[in-house]
């Protein structure tokens, strides 16, 4: 039986494997001649496969012109350098003594340019980073971190106007990192990241995307690309990671940019005699990834096609992370994912326990069950702030090597890994299949008998199993409850935030008055109900009193499983502009 690797995004190659594949995909992609030093002298696209490709993605993201290049660490230095040289900020004026008197650009302070680049931006640009906090808000408990928010930027150019006590900000260049890499794939609020964009003009910064993993983001804030990058001046994209080839990059911007990008990139270093092998494998990949070869949109469902969609991937994560964290005998006291409610198709996950014994743990149940849990896990470091009693690391992410991975063998490998950890756990008997049974049980959910197959999914039946029902509850409350969806907010919370059934409570800060007139409204407008049942908080008997004034119960069955989840999500839209023009 082959190994199945859990946390694999990509299907492995040999190099022999992806070689052949290449040659498959340029004899496909109808490329017959070489590029040369990048193509630039061509004056026609259409005699160049290389240009054809920078002008069909520049095209798909809403830009103007896009250039190809080896890897993200040269596309991000390129785009920097452009825009401080564009900038007044770079002038005697904009700089600052304290500061050796270089220009400046700002970022997160998780941004790949500070922990993976070696300083590149210092000692090659001879620039300095004014680096932005996310400043953690809640539960003080936690050590978990929220993504770059519009009020740390306000918060950091304000500190840092009145620290060189200049009239002009003296920043270049903004880096918005979509998603948070090493905040486990956050999001920025979408509506935060209009507000960044309007704040950069207005402070005559340039406002660059780090859009590494863009294709993921897209389908967090159930975007379009274009929708996604029009608020920016420059964007980077890779094609190694979400996409899976064997490298590559590209920046894309107006044609100025671009014509200037061409002429660092030959300053760089990185326009090689030719960049055939990783064109073509990140065009290929592309096409896959994104569906351009099969006319899909990357933004919906897959439906019946067997290549899922960066979406499907995100809905994927979304329940598995839910059953995995939900209180069950699956993986007790041993687990957290950061974020709880993935908001892309990747999340970082904390172990209690080291690193050498989450190895072991690993490999016993490797040879036993045949299934890799983690095949990529870290110590966590002293320096890190993650040290609410979590010792190892890990990151994962669903792409086409372990979708297809059936639920099943996710919960048996994880409850098997976990077990490893847990000796009070009767062990004798207690197969992951019991633990299975178990944690369905304890969240509320009735099992049928074996030939009423009533504990697997569903598939194309059009009868929803509990398990459907679950499922569709999870998914609708996660899209709900994102902040960068920009749904409902400041309206709306759910108790459990995750659910375990396929029920929840939900509490609205709007009276029950408001909430019926507002419920009335959207039934006239749009023809939906969004809550035909809504009760007024009881001070006495309430536990929940901060700030909600109305109370409901929801659950998903088969009189609204088959409806689709943008009319969900359009009435609930609806429903809470409704709320907000009655404050």
């Amino acid at each position: 039986m082959p190994i199945q690797y859990l946390q694999q995004q990509h299907t492995p190659q040999t190099p022999v494997e992806a070689l052949r594949t290449l040659a498959n995909e340029a004899e496909k992609l109808g490329i017959d001649a070489f590029d040369v030093y990048g193509d630039f002298g061509v004056e026609n696209v259409k005699d160049s496969y290389l240009r054809g490709f920078e002008r069909e993605v520049s095209e798909a993201l809403g830009m103007e012109e896009g250039v190809f290049m080896p890897s993200g660490v040269m596309a991000q230095n390129i785009a920097l350098l452009i825009h401080s040289r564009r900038s007044k900020s770079t002038s005697t004026a904009h700089t600052n003594a304290n500061l050796g008197g270089m220009s400046m650009f700002a970022c997160h302070d998780t941004s790949h340019l500070l922990l993976h680049e070696e300083d590149a931006y210092r000692e090659l640009l001879l620039m300095n980073p004014l680096v932005i906090p996310s400043h953690v808000s809640g539960d003080e408990s936690l050590p978990f971190r929220p993504p770059m928010r519009f009020n740390d930027v306000q918060t950091a150019f304000e500190s840092h106007r009145t620290q060189t006590q200049q009239t002009e900000l003296g920043v270049s260049t903004l880096i918005l990192e979509l998603p948070h890499r090493e905040l486990g794939g956050k999001l920025t609020p979408w509506q935060e990241v209009l507000e960044i964009g309007t704040l950069c003009r207005t402070e005559g910064v340039k406002f660059h995307c780090d859009g590494a993993r863009i294709f993921e983001a897209s389908a967090g804030y159930h975007k379009s690309l274009p929708e996604v990058t029009e608020p920016f001046d420059s964007v980077y994209i890779s094609f190694y990671k979400g996409i899976g080839a064997l490298s590559g990059a590209m920046l894309l911007g107006d044609a100025q940019f671009c014509s200037e990008a061409r002429t660092w990139l030959r300053r760089f270093g990185g326009n090689l005699y030719t960049l055939l092998p990783y064109a073509v494998s990140a065009w290929a990949g592309y096409r896959h990834k994104l569906g351009v070869d099969r006319g899909a949109d990357n933004i919906a469902s897959s439906d019946e096609c067997e290549r899922p969609t960066f979406r499907d991937k995100q809905e994927k994560m979304i329940r598995l992370v839910a059953m995995l964290s939900n209180e069950n005998p699956i993986v007790p006291n041993t687990l957290s994912f950061d974020p709880p409610v993935p908001q892309t198709c990747m999340v970082h996950g904390y172990l209690t326990s080291s690193l050498v014994d989450c190895e072991t743990s690993r490999d016993e149940v490797l040879k036993e069950l045949g299934i890799s849990v983690l095949s990529r896990m870290r110590s966590i470091e002293t320096d890190e702030k993650v040290d609410h009693g979590f010792r190892t690391k890990f990151e994962w992410a669903i792409g086409d090597g372990n979708y297809h991975i059936d639920d099943e063998v996710f919960l048996n490998g994880w409850s098997a890994f976990a077990n490893k950890f847990n000796p009070w756990i009767e062990k004798k008997g207690h197969t992951a299949v019991s633990a299975w049974a178990g944690y369905r049980h304890k969240s509320g959910i009735d099992r049928l008998p074996p030939d009423n197959n009533n504990s697997a999914s569903s598939g194309g039946c059009e009868r929803p199993t509990f398990r459907d029902k679950q499922e569709k509850m999870i998914r609708l409350v996660a899209m709900l409850s994102n902040e960068h969806l920009t749904i409902v907010p400041n309206t709306l919370s759910f108790d459990p935030p995750v659910p375990q059934t396929c029920m929840v409570h939900g509490y609205l800060t709007s009276s029950l008055d408001d909430c019926e007139t507002a419920r009335d409204e959207v039934v006239n407008e749009l023809g939906i109900s969004v809550l035909s049942r809504m009760r007024s908080m009881d001070t006495e008997t309430d536990p929940v009193d901060h700030g909600f004034r109305t109370k409901f119960e929801w659950a998903i069955g088969d009189g609204n499983y088959h409806i689709d989840d943008e009319v969900f999500l359009n009435g609930w839209k609806a429903f809470a502009n409704k709320l907000q023009s009655m404050d």
